[in-house]
């Protein structure tokens, strides 16, 4: 990977760091790619995010744009990993076809030569005629994740053939205060019967969005494939033609994925857990995914408290020798202890 990215072409100097280690290390990602899959790539991406997210500013100190980093952290976690996880969101943004215009057209101008983050915008707008200012701005220049949440899911008939789903869409921001602005975020709205359209939004703070289908809509999912990393991974939103049933922001994970019975007495449910929270006490970093099912008491409207017993079926462990996450088999009797409260509405 240093032979492009380091070597080929060089940053100016260590303020700049991550246009050599974080386009390399986004280069490892796109070796995984084109050896075992896309799929292959998707999960290794996914691992390295929540490296990132979880444990970036812990290694450094606090949250940092990935250029114009403190001296002494200029092989650190941001310049490293969250540098791929940038460059792997600008392939999201632009497309594959154009991203490989960027990094050849890069290559080959600037082969021998060193270059700037100013410079690599430039570049990558001249070669896409796309207004690039608001990435580079808010993923290079400052520091921070976004992460987004759903309130008022509404599906309603509009006329004899067209349905009109209606949503709050809200921005939450971590490691920085201001919003990030024009994010294209793709929405997948799946109907009662399992149907899935596709629409992709570019979302500011806080807005409304209005999608029109000819099917009623049950669930509603942001970012659905991980084509941007955020500060978390997909968000869904699940509604019943009777009833909704979403988690509140006091449960300790950063992943839900719900479905329920019809006559809604339980809720099966998958959820990504690490040590972040107080909950959970353990001097080793970890990752863990869990799942079981929460069995609901009563149908009627309010808030309902639950509690179960969650499966642990993934375990990760962070090796501190190595700096890489470890997969380790979980045991059998492996099992996380997990209470929220949802919003049961009619």
């Amino acid at each position: 990977a240093h032979s492009w990215w380091g070597n080929n072409v060089t940053c100016e100097d260590g303020s700049e760091m991550w246009i050599n280690e974080g386009m390399a290390s986004f280069s490892e990602l796109l070796f995984y790619e084109w050896v075992y899959g896309k799929e292959r790539y998707r999960q290794e991406a996914e691992l390295l995010q929540q490296k990132v997210v979880r444990t970036s500013h812990k290694a450094d100190n606090g949250y940092h744009p990935i250029t114009a980093v403190p001296f002494d952290y200029t092989y650190g976690s941001h310049v490293y990993n969250k540098g791929a996880l940038v460059a792997h969101n600008l392939r999201s943004y632009l497309g594959d076809s154009l991203f490989r215009v960027v990094c050849r057209g890069i290559q080959s101008e600037r082969a021998f030569d060193h270059l700037t983050s100013i410079q690599f915008m430039r570049s990558a707008i001249a070669k896409t005629g796309i207004n690039l200012v608001p990435f580079f701005t808010d993923w290079v220049f400052r520091p921070g994740f976004p992460s987004f949440v759903i309130h008022d899911l509404q599906s309603v008939q509009k006329d004899r053939s067209t349905y009109q789903t209606t949503a709050q869409i809200q921005q939450w921001v971590v490691g920085r205060q201001a919003y990030f602005s024009q994010l294209p975020i793709v929405i997948e709205l799946i109907d009662t019967k399992g149907k899935s359209y596709r629409f992709k939004q570019l979302l500011d703070s806080t807005q409304t969005v209005r999608f029109e289908t000819k099917t009623p809509i049950q669930m509603m999912v942001i970012n659905p494939d991980n084509a941007l990393l955020l500060a978390d991974r997909q968000y869904r939103y699940l509604l019943h033609p009777k009833q909704a049933i979403t988690p509140s922001d006091q449960l300790p994970f950063d992943r839900l994925e719900m479905t329920t019975c019809k006559k809604a007495q339980w809720v099966s449910f998958s959820l990504l857990l690490s040590n972040d929270w107080p909950q959970i006490q353990s001097s080793i970093p970890f990752l863990a995914t869990a799942k079981g099912v929460f069995q609901i008491q009563t149908n009627q409207a309010g808030p309902i408290r639950a509690q179960s017993k969650a499966r642990v079926t993934e375990l990760f462990r962070f090796d501190r020798s190595t700096n890489t996450w470890q997969s380790v088999k979980p045991k059998e009797s492996s099992f996380m202890l997990v209470s929220g409260i949802y919003a049961w509405m009619e």
